[in-house]
């Protein structure tokens, strides 16, 4: 009699233990219902929102699209005039003109310099075979090179001479017209533009730091 009240006990909270357990995975069940229950109405709400949107863009948003686009094309025509502000014009590549053209440059550099206190060896800025009594005229398929030659170093030179470079010692460009020594075309070949100068004492100058250079420098730019 003992021992059945004792069965009957150790199944009585056997029974106990799986009725709690089955009430705790049953809460558990429901929470979760419910968390799911929330989240499907979030999401339904949210898609019934786009499905009432008008597809179509109002007309305040074509008028803004309209003037973005309009503003965007000015962009472009104004960075396209900027990119040509300093191209040569067809008319000019010539080599009387060309000729012109370097004289006034040089001559704009000069005054440059002296105005920023940069020492200068020579006034010819690579060109000196242009500026001999006994020059020729370049040969009319040399002229664009040239050009772009003259260009590249007027940039180079204005950039040393804003950061007031202390001296150009040298400006040099590949000699591809022929006319140069063999020693100065072959130093040239594998410097298109070449550049010697000594920045200004303190702070290194913006083309000497965007070259990884200080101190007495040398620029090597092809054109």
């Amino acid at each position: 009699m003992r021992q059945k009240n004792i069965l009957g006990m150790v199944a009585a909270g056997v029974g106990v233990a799986l009725l709690a357990l089955a009430a705790f995975l049953l809460f558990r069940g429901v929470r979760d219902l419910s968390k799911a229950q929330k989240s499907l109405k979030t999401a339904e709400n949210s898609l019934n929102s786009y499905y009432q949107k008008n597809p179509f863009p109002s007309d305040e948003n074509v008028e803004a699209e309209k003037e973005n686009l309009e503003n965007l094309r000015q962009w472009e025509h104004d960075l396209l005039e900027a990119l040509g502000a300093d191209q040569l014009a067809s008319d000019e590549r010539s080599p009387n003109k060309f000729a012109r053209l370097l004289g006034e440059r040089s001559s704009a550099l000069c005054k440059m310099a002296d105005a920023n206190g940069t020492s200068l060896a020579n006034d010819f800025f690579g060109f000196d075979r242009y500026f001999a009594e006994d020059s020729e005229l370049p040969a009319p398929e040399h002229v664009p090179r040239l050009a772009l030659q003259l260009m590249a170093i007027e940039h180079l030179s204005t950039i040393l001479f804003e950061e007031r470079a202390k001296s150009l010692s040298l400006v040099d460009r590949e000699r591809f017209e022929g006319g140069a020594s063999r020693a100065r075309r072959s130093w040239a070949r594998s410097r298109p533009i070449a550049a010697f100068f000594s920045p200004a004492s303190g702070t290194p100058s913006r083309a000497a730091s965007t070259m990884g250079c200080s101190g007495a420098s040398t620029m090597n730019v092809a054109p």
